[in-house]
């Protein structure tokens, strides 16, 4: 919300990264985030002889649900998203997703290292994900309800193009040392858990 702005329409080919800023934000929640992330930077400059900062910005997130959890919260976005698919909604939508454990180790290495001052960190699957990879990875998982044949008739659905790649992730890749959990993994995580917890 506060990173993908008008870039591709200048550029279609641009990948997303941590160098860009939602320049044209549609709703109030990416203004929000914006104008949010503006006043910390500003109040990171007035008051850097005290404080340093670091932003950790996530998209789409999947993976395991913590036992007993309440799925009551938006940031588990992508766990509402396999609940309604196993309703049988049809989505068409492209994103680029994290895992929840991927987002939980940049947000502690932002807190505890100290190359992360000043910095902004964007936790992203380089590629962009169709609803069709999520459907088709949801039913690989044991996922029900879920009509495969019913989304491959859908023409709006046999249109999607997801971009891939989409994003430069290097920067979070440097912080963590390591490669992101496969978006294929995080949403099959995700499908097992929500099935453990009886939510889907």
């Amino acid at each position: 919300a506060s990173i993908c702005g008008s870039q591709r329409n200048i550029n279609p080919d641009h990948l997303w990264s941590e160098a860009d800023t939602n320049d044209a934000p549609e709703s109030a929640y990416s203004e929000s985030k914006v104008a949010g992330e503006a006043k910390v930077w500003e109040l990171a400059e007035k008051y850097k002889d005290k404080y340093s900062v670091c932003t950790v910005h996530m998209t789409y997130m999947f993976g395991a649900l913590l036992p007993g959890y309440q799925m009551n919260s938006g940031a588990m976005s992508g766990h509402h998203f396999l609940q309604d698919m196993a309703k049988g909604k049809v989505m068409c939508n492209m994103f680029c997703v994290m895992d929840g454990t991927d987002f939980g180790a940049a947000y502690v290495a932002g807190l505890e290292r100290p190359e992360a001052a000043g910095q902004r960190y964007m936790v992203c699957s380089a590629d962009q994900i169709s609803c069709l990879e999520v459907a088709e990875w949801a039913v690989a998982a044991g996922a029900t309800g879920i009509d495969l044949a019913t989304w491959a008739a859908d023409e709006a659905v046999q249109k999607m193009a997801p971009m891939k790649p989409s994003s430069d992730n290097r920067k979070v890749l440097a912080l963590l040392g390591r490669a992101l959990v496969p978006p294929a993994t995080s949403v099959q995580r995700s499908i097992k858990s929500l099935m453990r917890e009886g939510l889907l």
